[in-house]
């Protein structure tokens, strides 16, 4: 339990990532320290096309691409981000997962077909005594806010507003 955010009213947990497998977070890392360039934005567009999450809405790709692709000094196009940020992230996700400070109400969200959040954290969730949280279950896949964005919406203003 982390009990050193003493400000917190409240948290939410969207799909999240933790616990990983440390070979699985540890690949895919790995896999980050060399970003992938494109030689144009269409060709960027293509290749997040292939990999949009299944229910999300197609045409937010185009915006994907305008707000998040750049080109770098060698005239190549990359998305905009920092590998080594993403580098932590991931060993970040493979620490054990947590419950969040005692008595701040959480809700935790979990994508149904994603199979992304670990058991242990659903069951601190569910049956310590002193976690205040409130695990959903949403049937989408990992990208939760671009898949059902209304539903999300609706579920994160309800429970902020408690």
């Amino acid at each position: 339990v982390i009990d050193e955010l003493t400000d917190l009213r409240r948290v939410v947990l969207l799909d999240p990532a933790l616990g990983l497998a440390p070979e699985v977070a540890g690949a895919r890392a790995d896999a980050e320290r060399t970003p992938r360039t494109f030689a144009d934005p269409s060709e960027a567009r293509e290749a997040r096309l292939a990999t949009w999450p299944p229910l999300a809405d197609p045409s937010a790709v185009d915006d994907e691409v305008a707000d998040h692709l750049v080109v770098g000094e060698d005239g190549r196009w990359r998305w905009r981000y920092s590998p080594a940020a993403v580098v932590t992230a991931f060993s970040e996700m493979a620490r054990p997962a947590v419950l969040p400070p005692r008595g701040v109400p959480t809700l935790l969200v979990r994508a149904a077909r994603a199979q992304v959040v670990h058991p242990d954290l659903v069951e601190l969730c569910r049956t310590t005594a002193d976690a205040d949280a409130t695990v959903v279950d949403i049937d989408c896949f990992h990208e939760v806010p671009l898949e059902r964005p209304a539903e999300v919406a609706d579920l994160l203003a309800g429970f902020l507003a408690g």
